[in-house]
């Protein structure tokens, strides 16, 4: 018998704005937002809530 397929789900999303116009500090900014949010929910997702949204906003 064949196995059976599971559906694949999302658990994240990372969308990135005008990422060819941003400079190239910018860009870093945005990558050190990134990892320093991959560090939080490695080491405290438990205070995460169900669905957690984060934004990097700038002006």
């Amino acid at each position: 018998m064949p196995a059976k397929k599971t559906a694949e789900k999302s658990a994240a999303v990372i969308t990135v704005k005008d990422a060819p116009e941003m400079t190239k500090r910018g860009r870093r900014q945005v990558a050190e937002w990134m990892r320093k949010q991959a560090d939080f929910l490695e080491f405290e997702g438990k205070a995460f809530s169900k669905r957690f949204t984060a934004r990097y906003l700038y002006r």
